[in-house]
């Protein structure tokens, strides 16, 4: 099969899967086998954890992330020496640069250790779709695991359950974005 083919084939799979309810519908089975840990959770109509996934999935992307938290480090010393309504003392502009320098810091370790683990573990997608009664085509790229968004949702929790400190309002928010990105993995497999 053509690498051309084989990119039209996934495209209009992933195509298929955004339509969510429209009249082309699709088919999804498990590739490796049947165990809770490798099966296909895909879903049709989107159930909970696909809800939840999709809604999780923008918010821990690790490019996305890296790249805001770049522009924080670049932006707050542009921004508290340009802005006469900011005034923040040294110590708490040290304190919120630092911050930031920790989570661009943590962000690098999604970025760089997603290739290379890719390259070591190379599990393949748990589901293949089929698209009004088709053949069967994988969904996504080939390999799944290791997953850079899970990676990134996991270090995103824990940097925010770290940031909260004693309250357990915001431990409750690093702890829901941890389990978000686990559902957004299993629900998009």
């Amino acid at each position: 099969i053509a690498v051309s083919e084989f990119a039209r084939i996934c495209n209009r799979a992933q195509a298929a899967m955004m339509l969510q309810g429209n009249a082309s519908s699709y088919v999804c089975k498990d590739t490796l086998d049947d165990s809770f840990f490798n099966r296909c959770f895909l879903e049709h109509p989107p159930g909970p954890i696909r809800i939840l996934g999709d809604t999780v999935n923008p918010w821990i992307n690790p490019r996305a992330l890296g790249t805001v938290a770049a522009f924080v480090v670049v932006g707050l010393p542009v921004v508290c020496s340009c802005s006469r309504s900011i005034r923040l003392s040294p110590a708490a502009y040290c304190a919120m640069k630092l911050s930031a320098l920790h989570f661009l810091y943590r962000c690098s370790y999604a970025l760089v250790l997603d290739v290379a683990l890719y390259a070591v573990f190379q599990q393949r997608r748990p589901c293949t779709c089929a698209l009004d009664g088709g053949s069967f085509t994988q969904v996504g790229s080939v390999y799944g695991m290791p997953s850079g968004d899970s990676m990134m949702g996991g270090l995103f929790g824990a940097f925010l359950w770290e940031a909260a400190g004693g309250s357990w309002a915001g431990r409750a928010v690093g702890a829901s974005v941890v389990l978000g990105a686990m559902a957004e993995r299993v629900s998009w497999g």
